[in-house]
């Protein structure tokens, strides 16, 4: 919920609040805009910011500020081209990626002298230790003389350093060749060459969901780094979108705003529920209920259909019953499937009414129908 959340602070924040200002782009935004498509820079692999299903869709946090973007520039989230960004020097060296959204650190060395430019922080991530049970630990003062495996020529390794001698730890540094390689840690920490691993908490996860036995291993709960995640863009960019930055304050402070038309399709709102995927409110029609009578007694069988404009985050329902306009009951709730069997006693001759509420996991989308019927 809170990764979808902070992927429309994107759109929020790029689509200008639409407060009435108009962004002058420029001209490389102008030629993304006759390719029909934002190349986005991605680094897949890593549970809940970027990965690939097995149908090729991309999903997580990262690329859901891709969709924000897209949405931004084109009015829908789908006009993306995902390619890896394996490194700040490889996006530098391309003229065709035009944003990357991939975990990297705000770091004020990476802007200045690189002539890049962060976007608003999304999330705050920490450098931390993935460890093995056997070694009984429950901080990261109990690893001196452990074996720990990280990283080479990396900030982790760096970052470590300072917190075991700051602490008066013994260090036992195990480098490994590329922080990327999360088969070969996983390996690393299952053979025992090494006790434990540190680098930010969110790759510990993916690294730990790897592992043939991730139950033997824990995420140490200490953190020795803050490290906030932003995308990093082109300065052209800021500049043909300037109120990503402005606004991002009102954002954060819940005070922005929104109300115009994208596509033609009018919207009005807080910045939260409306712009990332200018989807339609869903609205489920409902089929006329089917009574079943039995041994047991008397049920409905009621089922409905609703257009889904987001495949990426499917819809869930919940299902109201009342009786001639008295208050009525919710009899389920949280439903992943458009269908459901009511028990009743249902009288014959009474008048009943049906409500079915389809929404995102995260109220954000949130659309209803209902029903009136006699028996």
């Amino acid at each position: 919920m809170m990764r979808r959340n902070l992927a429309r602070s994107a759109l929020a924040i790029v689509a200008v609040c639409l407060t009435g200002a108009t962004v002058e782009a420029g001209a490389r935004l102008r030629n993304i805009q006759r390719q029909g498509y934002l190349t986005c820079g991605v680094a897949p692999g890593v549970a809940g910011f970027a990965e690939v299903d097995a149908q090729g869709r991309y999903r997580g946090l990262d690329v859901d500020i891709c969709r924000a973007l897209s949405a931004a520039i084109f009015g829908h989230p789908d006009q993306v081209r995902y390619v890896p960004a394996l490194s700040v020097a490889a996006f530098r060296r391309s003229r065709n990626i035009d944003v990357v959204s991939r975990r990297l650190t705000w770091e004020l060395g990476r802007e200045a002298p690189l002539g890049l430019l962060f976007g608003p922080i999304m999330f705050y991530d920490g450098q931390g230790f993935l460890v093995s049970k056997t070694l009984g630990a429950g901080n990261g003062r109990q690893l001196s003389g452990a074996a720990i495996c990280v990283a080479a020529g990396t900030p982790f390794e760096f970052n470590v350093g300072v917190y075991f001698r700051a602490n008066s730890l013994e260090l036992r540094r195990v480098l490994l060749d590329s922080p990327d390689r999360f088969d070969a840690i996983a390996e690393a920490l299952a053979t025992g060459r090494c006790s434990a691993y540190t680098a930010d908490v969110s790759e510990l996860g993916a690294i730990r969901s790897r592992m043939s036995r991730p139950a033997d291993f824990d995420i140490l709960t200490d953190q020795i780094t803050k490290e906030p995640l932003a995308q990093l863009v082109p300065g052209w960019l800021l500049k043909a979108l300037p109120t990503w930055v402005r606004n991002a304050g009102n954002f954060w402070e819940g005070t922005c705003s929104v109300e115009g038309t994208i596509n033609g399709k009018p919207v009005k709102g807080d910045a939260f529920g409306e712009l990332l995927h200018c989807y339609p409110v869903p609205h489920p029609e409902i089929a006329e209920p089917v009574v079943r009578r039995g041994a047991a007694g008397t049920a409905l069988q009621i089922a409905w259909r609703v257009t889904n404009w987001d495949d990426a985050h499917p819809l869930i329902y919940d299902l109201y019953v009342g009786k001639n306009d008295g208050p009525e009951k919710q009899v389920a709730g949280g439903l992943e499937v458009n269908a459901a069997a009511v028990e009743g006693p249902f009288d014959k001759g009474d008048a009943y009414s049906v409500r079915v509420v389809a929404r995102s996991r995260d109220r954000t989308l949130v659309g209803e129908s209902r029903r009136a019927f006699v028996l």
